[in-house]
């Protein structure tokens, strides 16, 4: 807990409960829980925090951007003085990506704590 004015406080360490979409390694939702604060050093008492998490969107790293393993283009690869190419794709369909589920995805997501 990290506050103007204030001794940082260490909460402890965090737990993960990850909901995935069946048969994937998509994550939808979670909650973090944290350990209580020392009582009175935030108001909090001794009541543990949980900080909810909701995936908004997603975009898996290795289509199109560049990363491994992506079969079509990776950063580092020469294709020639002056190559340039435009490719669009259809990440509605993972089925058309199979390779995009062993690479990283970058996710955004809404964080939520005690309401806010």
């Amino acid at each position: 807990l990290v506050r103007d004015g204030h001794r940082d406080t260490q909460l402890g360490w965090p737990r993960t409960e990850i909901a995935y979409r069946p048969g994937t390694r998509h994550p939808e939702r979670a909650v973090v829980h944290l350990d209580a604060p020392p009582s009175g050093s935030s108001g909090h008492g001794s009541k543990p925090l949980e900080l909810h998490v909701e995936t908004l969107t997603s975009s898996p790293l290795a289509v199109g951007a560049g990363y491994p393993p992506a079969d079509d283009w990776q950063h580092g690869t020469w294709r020639g003085r002056g190559w340039s190419e435009r490719r669009v794709y259809d990440l509605s369909d993972p089925s058309a990506h199979p390779l995009a589920a062993y690479g990283v995805t970058d996710h955004a997501a809404r964080f939520t704590l005690e309401g806010r």
